[in-house]
């Protein structure tokens, strides 16, 4: 490719390199303009596999009845409160603690995280007043008279949850709220999952990636959504650039002999055929 030839793919490469940086510019904008003044809160969670301990000055302890097999029980005692949950999904006894439990429950610590990092998150959590100690149990209840282990893990939009929050005071705050079925950009229906919720969040915990992927792609309200048109315009003008990068830098191409195309066979120095002695050649051969 001569000097000429390259002009254009660095001058492509060059606007495009431009028009990067400049959407890169304007996504930052948005999302530090999003995180200043949007309301939305992230809760962080951690998830807890003993079955004793204390939780406000109180014993809690949580043991699983499997005298009837198919209708087995989550029995919690919390102080003098006991609280018996269904298992919705057999699990494997043979597991410790929760772990049996996974695929339809979790016992949780959590609290907003929204201005810390995980590590102050973990520090404050129940040490700073405004990050108070806060317990509940998740679970997922797949629909009603489906085989839990193969259809009910399919069946998503017919899963319901049920939340139980560990009061401070004793006893337990429930909710039970159904898997959204709303349009994107569509506010919930009533009994269906709330966005910007500590339950949402929750939820997330026990849904596949894709439908975690779908359930967070039907709201507008994080930061992802505000970036709008510059996040596929970044996208275009950095293949563009990558792609003109690599026509700009290409070495030269040669013939098969070595020599240039603007140049006789033999290199440089070598002398060009008469056409008078190559005509007469040929002429003899015939």
């Amino acid at each position: 490719m001569t000097t000429e030839r390259r002009v254009v793919p660095i001058l492509l490469a060059l606007c495009s390199g431009i028009g990067m940086l400049g959407t890169g510019w304007i996504m930052a904008k948005r999302v530090g303009s999003f995180n200043a003044h949007s309301d939305r809160r992230v809760f962080a969670f951690d998830t807890r596999n003993d079955t004793k301990f204390e939780f406000s000055g109180k014993p809690v302890e949580i043991t699983t009845n499997r005298t009837d097999v198919a209708n087995q029980m989550l029995i919690v005692r919390y102080g003098d409160e006991t609280l018996k949950i269904r298992a919705t999904i057999p699990g494997n006894e043979h597991l410790p603690g929760l772990l049996a439990h996974e695929d339809w429950m979790r016992l949780v610590r959590f609290g907003v995280m929204t201005g810390r990092t995980m590590k102050e998150f973990k520090r404050d959590l129940g040490n700073s007043p405004d990050l108070p100690d806060r317990l509940a149990i998740v679970t997922k209840v797949p629909r009603p008279g489906s085989d839990p282990n193969s259809w009910g893990q399919i069946w998503i939009k017919d899963w319901s949850f049920a939340f139980y929050e560990f009061q401070p005071q004793g006893g337990f705050k429930t909710a039970h709220y159904r898997f959204p079925t709303n349009k994107m950009g569509q506010a919930p229906k009533e009994g269906e999952l709330p966005d910007n919720t500590w339950e949402f969040q929750a939820a997330l915990q026990l849904m596949p990636q894709q439908a975690r992927e779908r359930l967070i792609g039907k709201y507008n309200s994080d930061a992802m959504h505000q970036l709008g048109w510059t996040l596929p315009a970044a996208a275009v003008c950095g293949s563009v650039c990558i792609f003109a990068l690599g026509f700009a830098i290409a070495p030269r191409r040669y013939g098969a002999s070595g020599a240039s195309p603007t140049e006789p066979r033999g290199g440089p120095g070598a002398a060009k055929p008469d056409p008078v002695q190559a005509y007469v050649h040929s002429t003899r051969k015939a």
